[in-house]
């Protein structure tokens, strides 16, 4: 009979607690580092302060004295008046009175004339200069081109709101002269510029300026640049305004076609201008011994703008010679001295170094621009010994060392 085999006792079982220990020392661990070790160590211990999110920064959220700092550095005032637009609180700001003190309008979208109405409640009683641009170079449409922005009742608002406006500027404005008079300008204004423009219907027999020395007393500065329509007789307007310092005829081309008219000009008139611009104009020998008369010229511009206008200059028209200079030069013994500093002769091709020696000994110049010129080196070599503190410009362009 089979004897039964004893089987050998099973080791002792192991509870669950004790089975998790040794899982979480044995070696075959996932965690051979202590990492679980090392994130309980740093749930135990505070966390340290993190450092404050950075708020987003809106325009809105800064002061009125800030935004006012920051509207002042725009460089235009139409995008001022665009930005009041935006919201109220940029309309309240963008009425800060130091804004409108020098107002400028002139942008490459230029205003309409329902915007330009828009933007009257900005001007003030400390408003000192006004400048405001037409259509006429801002597009290539024939009909946006000569879009009016301007009308008598603008004129008439404008001087009411600015009381003591001073400089008045108009460019590349499509003036009907029918409509817009002399006599509608504020009459406070010392600076008058009209330049680029184009007017229609002006009359024919007698000046659009007639009366403006009597509606501008306190006229300084006049400037008509690139004005093809203003007329020869209109010479006889401008003597006549008593206080006139400054006047910019250039690209003018109609003055100078008759002599009378400049003659007479500058035997009654013009007894405080210093500065004259007659470039680009139709003034040749004849009229210059007329300015040459004035008392108080100091600065005188002729020829033309640039050698392409001089080669583009009417043929008919002899223009300035070294004759001409001499004209300038020679005066009636009248006791007359001559405060001409500032001669500039560009781009008339006729003079030469004929004409230096006389206006070397003749003016006391402290510029001479003779570029575009057959003067040589050598002429102004002899002329500086002359005036030697003169700074001239030679033919090429350069400065003559």
């Amino acid at each position: 009979m089979a004897t039964r085999r004893s089987l050998p006792p099973s080791p002792p079982s192991t509870s669950e607690p004790t089975r998790a220990k040794r899982a979480r020392i044995s070696p075959a661990n996932d965690d051979p580092d202590g990492e679980a070790a090392e994130q309980a160590s740093k749930r135990s211990r505070p966390s340290p302060p993190q450092p404050p999110q950075p708020q987003p920064c809106y325009l809105l959220n800064l002061s009125d004295d800030v935004l006012l700092m920051i509207i002042k550095l725009v460089p235009s005032c139409v995008d001022v008046f665009r930005l009041s637009e935006t919201c109220s609180r940029m309309a309240r700001v963008c009425q800060d009175h130091s804004l409108w003190v020098n107002v400028d309008t002139r942008h490459a979208n230029p205003l309409s004339l329902r915007e330009f109405r828009k933007l009257l409640p900005f001007l003030h009683a400390k408003t000192k200069s006004l400048a405001i641009q037409g259509f006429l170079r801002s597009s290539t449409n024939m009909a946006a081109r000569t879009k009016e922005n301007l009308s008598p009742s603008q004129l008439s608002a404008i001087e009411k709101r600015c009381p003591n406006l001073e400089e008045l500027i108009l460019q590349d404005c499509f003036v009907d002269a029918n409509k817009i008079l002399i006599n509608m300008l504020p009459e406070t204004l010392r600076v008058l510029r009209i330049t680029k423009c184009e007017f229609i219907n002006t009359p024919d027999r007698h000046s659009y300026f007639r009366d403006m020395h009597e509606r501008l007393p306190q006229l300084e500065v006049l400037d008509l640049s690139e004005s093809a329509w203003v007329t020869n007789h209109s010479v006889m307007a401008f003597c006549k305004c008593e206080n006139l310092k400054e006047l910019n005829l250039r690209g003018c081309f109609k003055i100078g076609e008759c002599f009378a008219y400049t003659a007479l000009a500058c035997r009654f008139g013009f007894k405080l201008v210093e500065k004259i611009d007659l470039r680009d104009t139709c003034v040749g020998d004849s009229e210059l011994a007329c300015f040459g008369r004035l008392p108080e010229v100091s600065h005188l511009y002729l020829g033309k703008s640039n050698a392409a206008s001089s080669a583009a200059a009417n043929p008919n028209n002899s223009g300035m010679t070294d004759r001409g200079m001499r004209s300038l030069c020679v005066h009636s013994g009248d006791g007359h001295i001559s405060k001409l500093r500032h001669l500039s002769l560009a781009n008339i091709p006729e003079l030469s170094d004929a004409m230096l020696p006389l206006i070397g000994t003749s003016l006391p110049l402290l510029f001479l621009n003779v570029a575009g010129t057959k003067v040589t080196d050598e002429g102004l070599k002899k002329f500086v010994l002359l005036r030697p503190h003169c700074k001239v410009i030679k033919a090429d362009g350069t400065r003559f060392a």
